[in-house]
């Protein structure tokens, strides 16, 4: 019986799934030098991530 353990590891990489697929998605712009579709539109008004 863990009571310190109140985050789940699961739910941990479920956290930082999001953030590696953003990351995914913008290395691959770069890389073609082309906004991925999700971005196009959002991304050339505003940075979403900075």
């Amino acid at each position: 019986m863990d009571h310190h353990r109140r985050i789940d590891p699961v739910e941990v990489t479920a956290l930082e799934q999001p953030d590696r697929a953003a990351t995914g998605l913008l290395r691959r712009g770069a890389e073609h030098r082309e906004p991925p579709t999700e971005l196009v539109g959002e991304g050339r008004q505003g940075d979403p991530g900075g």
